[in-house]
């Protein structure tokens, strides 16, 4: 509904989700607004002409279902009737630029893998100088919204990544950017244990 909204407004969306069914599906539900989606199974050009092709997932796919990563971003950039990309963070939290044409995004889930999530939240957002000399991340407003359901993992997961987040930002920021492993993985706390029973 809220990708629907969005895109009605002539806005671009981006739907992540870990879980690769829900890739495909909430891209076929959102087929209307020419959604495309990236997931491990959809070949870069890298690859294209390698085993990918050949898979059950791309068994009885038409022409259309067997382009490329890459082709399904330049899509996603350039064609006005494809308003939403929905995409794995595995495949797709790197090497990807949206920050010029994607300001929106929506997080279905989310893992415990902070890695991920900070670069899939990369792909809108950008810090940096642009060819202009503008400030990258000052040019546009974004906009991410993260799905959560009370009484659910969802809470733990957003504690769990914010923590390990800060401690990411903290190492970053350290003036000796002396690597401290044990920073980068924090131990789990005793009310997230209790919380499992």
């Amino acid at each position: 509904k809220r990708a629907r909204e969005l895109a009605s407004e002539g806005k671009k969306v981006l739907i992540w989700s870990s879980f690769v069914d829900n890739v495909f599906n909430i891209a076929d539900e959102l087929e209307d607004f020419g959604a495309v989606f990236i997931r491990g199974d959809v070949p870069t050009s890298d690859n294209s002409e390698e085993g990918y092709l050949n898979s059950v997932i791309f068994e009885n796919a038409s022409a259309d279902e067997m382009k490329t990563r890459e082709e399904r971003v330049q899509r996603f950039k350039t064609d006005d009737s494809c308003m939403v990309l929905v995409a794995n963070p595995s495949a797709a939290g790197e090497g990807i630029s949206l920050h010029d044409v994607c300001h929106h995004a929506i997080y279905i889930d989310r893992t415990f893998h902070a890695t991920e999530f900070m670069q899939s939240m990369d792909r809108i957002h950008r810090y940096g100088i642009d060819e202009g000399g503008e400030v990258i991340c000052k040019k546009y407003t974004t906009t991410i919204e993260i799905l959560s359901c009370e009484n659910s993992i969802d809470q733990m997961v957003h504690d769990n990544l914010a923590r390990k987040m800060q401690a990411m930002y903290d190492w970053l920021d350290d003036d000796n950017l002396s690597p401290q492993l044990g920073v980068l993985e924090p131990w789990i706390t005793e009310d997230e244990l209790d919380s499992f029973s």
